[in-house]
């Protein structure tokens, strides 16, 4: 939070943060007033993700599992095929995956 804070201190006052704490763990990003956010935060009981998701293959994936943006269906892929869910999801991401179960976290760029 500290870090999102200092942006706006430095001279970023028109960034707009979203973050999502989770205990010790934080996740987020910034945008710009003036644009719509590409990235988006996801949390579930089973994990929290920060991803920035452009999927290729989306009816391929809703047979797979129903979901209804990319950052929950990269959510189910997770839950799928585990460290290998970007294999199966033809895509531009970048992602951070904070496991709450396993207690680590991943990153996909």
């Amino acid at each position: 939070m500290a870090v999102l804070s200092c942006i706006k201190a430095v001279g970023y006052p028109d960034f707009i943060p979203q973050t999502q704490t989770e205990g010790a763990v934080a996740l987020g990003y910034c945008y710009h007033s003036g644009r719509q956010p590409k990235a988006g935060i996801y949390n579930s009981n089973d994990i929290c993700l920060v991803a920035d998701i452009r999927i290729y293959n989306e009816e391929k994936l809703q047979k797979e599992f129903n979901f209804s943006s990319p950052e929950e269906a990269f959510e189910k892929a997770y839950l799928k095929w585990g460290g290998k869910c970007a294999d199966h999801i033809n895509e531009d991401f970048s992602a951070v995956v904070f496991d709450k179960k396993k207690k680590e976290g991943m990153d996909y760029s």
